[in-house]
């Protein structure tokens, strides 16, 4: 875990940042969690970062479940994935996500 992005850059990098968000009770909040793809250039114009960032879509609008270890009540809202621009000319893309978040219960 770090708070950088990764160096020497990987193929492929799914980036997850916790922007926080608003306690809706004791035991629950709703944060927004950011997330940047990154990968190689690539002679497809980014389809690659297109398709792994459709496919991290798809996992997170799926992770809401009542499992043990899931703190993931709901997926609220999606927005995304937008093609940024990167300063290294690689393809990035950027989403973001609002999740309904449940607390345990302390020992």
């Amino acid at each position: 875990m770090s708070n950088q992005f990764p160096s020497p850059a990987r193929p492929k990098s799914v980036i997850v940042r916790d922007d926080g968000g608003p306690d809706v009770s004791i035991v629950t909040n709703e944060p927004t969690v950011g997330i940047t793809i990154l990968t190689d250039k690539d002679l497809t114009d980014g389809k690659t970062a297109t398709d792994l960032s459709h496919l991290v879509k798809a996992i997170v609008k799926d992770c809401a479940r009542v499992e043990p270890g899931n703190p993931v009540a709901a997926v609220l809202g999606f927005n995304g994935p937008y093609t940024v621009p990167d300063e290294t000319g690689h393809p990035r893309r950027y989403m973001t996500a609002e999740l309904s978040v449940a607390g345990e219960e302390l020992a």
